[in-house]
């Protein structure tokens, strides 16, 4: 018999629900939000493949790299990146959303959970710690404003709203890209609205776009 889930963590509106999983209460929402990794719209795009996603960062190559998604937030695309094959490290510096993606992971009976490893850390302090060779891509998912107006994305985007700090400004979001750049062996991937500037620093060496967002490639050696 499994060991009960740990009581939530104190001081964020989180509680458990009745099957055990943490659960964010917040008053703007008609009902609990709980994270999972191996349902729903994310579990079709983990089996459907395809992501740009993965072009960019490398997750499904024969050979996929070890990735250090370095702001997870929920986790979901450092989720989908160990569903394609890669090795991923996931970083989170807000205690309540590494919660959430640590009892997401849990719960999870997907074959990739055991290739998603959750840390709570700040990027700008756990990047030049790592040791040489440990982050072959470096992910960036600085948040910005959803465009996507489904009652899913803008549930997930009012807890973002409630539970994280604000996001980067540019003096802290280029500090970021420098420590991502010094850590990363063969490139950094920055996710990016679709006409937002690159982040302060050196240019992107390729963009990969979608319909509303894009992913900016700064490639320092071509992947294996």
């Amino acid at each position: 018999m499994s060991p009960p889930p740990p009581p939530p963590p104190a001081g964020a509106p989180l509680t458990r629900d009745e099957s055990g999983a943490l659960a964010v209460r917040l008053p703007a929402l008609a009902r609990p939000f709980t994270l999972s990794f191996d349902e729903g719209a994310l579990d079709r795009r983990a089996r459907q493949g395809g992501e740009l996603l993965f072009k960019a960062t490398g997750a499904a190559r024969p050979r996929p790299p070890r990735v250090v998604d370095a702001t997870a937030g929920l986790c979901r695309e450092a989720f989908l990146m160990a569903s394609a094959g890669a090795e991923v490290w996931a970083l989170e510096r807000e205690r309540a959303l590494f919660e959430l993606a640590r009892d997401a992971l849990r719960r999870c009976a997907a074959p990739a959970a055991v290739r998603l490893r959750l840390e709570h850390a700040d990027a700008l302090a756990r990047l030049p710690a790592l040791a040489e060779g440990e982050a072959e891509v470096v992910y960036l998912d600085p948040m910005f404003p959803h465009r996507d107006k489904s009652a899913a994305v803008a549930r997930e985007a009012q807890v973002l709203q409630a539970l994280a700090a604000a996001p980067p400004d540019e003096g802290e979001a280029g500090r970021l890209l420098a420590a991502a750049l010094a850590a990363a062996v063969y490139r950094v991937v920055v996710k990016r609205p679709l006409r937002a500037p690159p982040l302060p620093g050196p240019a992107p060496t390729a963009s990969i776009t979608g319909t509303v967002i894009r992913y900016d490639v700064y490639g320092k050696r071509r992947l294996p």
